[in-house]
């Protein structure tokens, strides 16, 4: 135990009390079973991730083994006045279920959405499990706050195309609801070819930025917009020393 006792509490996961173990905001987990002596328990990576962390406290299931319960969640439950404020479609929709049923929201530009809700972490760094980098979060706005994934191009929303004669142009390519959505946003998309434009990749990852605003205005009206834009959007930060100019 590396904690004074009075900062650890009772583990709370999915609404049941699971009151042989002890949480600290840490992460760190003691067992209070006859025989352990508060020993500290260990997290491990959970199975398909090496990023989320999960300890196996919960319920016992068929097989006599107890339940895998994420790490992210128990914090987020047990310790619900030290997380971070929700997300801006949470407050302004008075969401609060996490039981992962879907409801169906009207933006102030008429549209209908079909949302659930997640815990996100701010940080976008799934090992950092402390309250205050916890909020709740639609799945919306949990995808806008990934970073960037793939591997031609170190700005999120940007891949690089190969054209003819070995010429190379970055392509930008962003929507907020795919076609597979009800809503059916077209993806919107730009090419920037470094053999015409200086700084080609910095000027789409620029690109992109805009891109999301404008998704976002269009589907939740400006105010909403640019408020998820602002609180939750991950934006792609050009370095100062570059001189650009984005003429579309």
């Amino acid at each position: 135990m590396n904690f004074p006792i009075s900062e650890y509490r009772p583990v709370i996961y999915k609404g049941l009390i699971i009151d042989d173990y002890l949480v600290h905001p840490s992460g760190e987990f003691l067992n209070l079973k006859p025989g352990y002596n508060n020993r500290v328990s260990r997290v491990h990576n959970r199975s398909g991730s090496s990023d989320y962390f999960g300890i196996r406290i919960g319920p016992i299931n068929k097989r006599g083994r107890r339940a895998d319960c994420a790490v992210h969640h128990i914090i987020f439950e047990t310790f619900p006045d030290m997380v971070h404020e929700p997300t801006p479609l949470v407050r302004e929709f008075n969401l609060d279920d996490l039981k992962g049923e879907k409801k169906h929201i009207i933006t102030e530009t008429g549209k209908e959405i079909c949302v659930s809700l997640s815990i996100d972490h701010v940080d976008r760094i799934p090992s950092n499990n402390q309250p205050f980098n916890l909020r709740l979060s639609t799945q919306i706005e949990q995808g806008l706050n990934r970073g960037v994934y793939g591997d031609s191009s170190k700005y999120k929303g940007v891949s690089v195309r190969n054209l003819r004669m070995e010429k190379l142009s970055w392509q930008v390519k962003c929507t907020v609801f795919g076609p597979q959505s009800p809503l059916r946003l077209p993806f919107r998309t730009a090419r920037f070819y470094p053999h015409k434009t200086p700084n080609a990749e910095e000027l789409a990852a620029l690109k992109y930025n805009e891109f999301v605003l404008g998704n976002l205005t269009e589907v939740f009206g400006s105010r909403l917009g640019q408020q998820i834009y602002d609180e939750v959007a991950y934006k792609n930060v050009v370095m100062p020393n570059k001189q650009l100019t984005l003429n579309l």
